[in-house]
């Protein structure tokens, strides 16, 4: 039992945190399942966003991504587990709950930490690999367009110098980035 009213406030900020991160990991978890699962989400999508007028380039670049809400169903998970341990250990003061709690904080630190490790350490390889994949997906024409989001943000012409002359002679690139140099 937490006694004083120090120790109060920080059970209530302690469990309104994870709550939040339970009640943000729910919305994660249920809107991307639902997205990935319902057939007419894209259409649905696409009305919605021109009756909010967005920019079609816009609404056909987020479609493009669609194959990446897996990815946010698996993190809404995670992140509901992780509130809900957090928010139930803090309210019920339960040791095993919190103790589940600060293992999987643990656990997800260390493979943060080793992922960050590894990108440092293998940086060439990784970078080497980076670019081979640019210029074997810019060889197929599905390729170059799932790529071109990705280089109207990045301002760039080509997935790299190779692949630049492809993209001019495709006319995938505007005028003012055909003579565009990386400095």
């Amino acid at each position: 039992m937490v006694y004083g009213a120090a120790n109060q406030m920080i059970k209530f900020f302690v469990f309104i945190a994870n709550f939040l991160i339970f009640l943000f990991g729910g919305l994660l978890f249920g809107f991307s399942l639902w997205a990935n699962l319902d057939k007419n989400f894209d259409n649905n999508f696409r009305e919605f966003a021109q009756k909010l007028k967005l920019d079609n380039k816009i609404i056909d670049l987020l479609a493009q991504y669609q194959s990446c809400l897996w990815i946010l169903v698996a993190v809404g998970a995670l992140l509901l587990v992780v509130g809900f341990l957090g928010c139930c250990g803090a309210a019920c003061e339960s040791l095993v709950l919190l103790s589940l709690f600060s293992i999987l904080i643990l656990i997800l630190s260390l493979i943060e930490l080793y992922v960050l490790i590894s990108l440092f350490t293998n940086r060439g390889e990784l970078l080497e690999n980076l670019h081979g994949a640019f210029v074997k997906s810019a060889e197929t024409e599905d390729g170059r367009k799932n790529l071109k989001p990705i280089e109207d943000l990045l301002q760039c012409c080509g997935a790299t110098i190779e692949t630049k002359q492809t993209y001019i002679k495709e006319n995938l690139c505007p005028g003012e980035l055909k003579d565009k140099v990386k400095k």
